[in-house]
């Protein structure tokens, strides 16, 4: 039991998703190059129909690209701020629906790599390298402090989904 008498989060589930490793920035950006091409195919046509675009998320995570700021000494890229830009600039330009998607992916992984113990980055960088998508949902609307919370994760298999009303997630 964690504060409260609430139950500890579950630690995190292995993926069983089948992810390349990148392994530098010159590797990372010509990744991105090839997934921008794939991407770029059906990107307006998905926008017309207003189709969310869960086969082009995979397809980004399966490449290694949703991975490249995991740092060397834990078998990710390590790659440069620079060169993140880069990437997602470049898979922005192909379809605009990813350019936003991986933000709060990657700032998760910088917290991580700035704030967490080495126990925890132990634990989640695996992971990351495995396939798990990282995120957030912060600042539920209606409440009377940044702190209040309204909204509960639940989980589903492997997945968790979001319940509830925030401005941004």
């Amino acid at each position: 039991m964690s504060r409260k008498g609430r139950k500890a989060a579950p630690r995190p589930r292995r993926h069983t998703m089948t992810t390349n490793i990148i392994t530098d920035d010159t590797q990372a950006l010509a990744v991105a190059e090839e997934v921008a091409q794939q991407l770029r195919r059906d990107s307006a046509l998905r926008d017309r129909e207003r189709r969310l675009p869960h086969a082009e998320l995979e397809l980004f995570t399966r490449s290694g690209l949703w991975a490249i700021s995991v740092p060397k000494a834990f078998g990710g890229a390590g790659v440069s701020n620079i060169t993140l830009a880069k990437v997602i600039a470049r898979i922005a330009q192909a379809d605009g629906s990813l350019g936003q998607i991986p933000q709060n992916h990657f700032y998760a992984l910088e917290v991580l790599r700035v704030n967490a113990t080495p126990e925890q980055q132990q634990r989640l960088y695996p992971v990351v390298l495995s396939g798990t998508r990282l995120g957030n949902a912060l600042a539920d609307l209606g409440t009377k402090t940044a702190n209040a919370r309204t909204t509960r994760p639940t989980r589903d298999g492997d997945r968790f989904h979001h319940h509830g009303r925030t401005f941004y997630s």
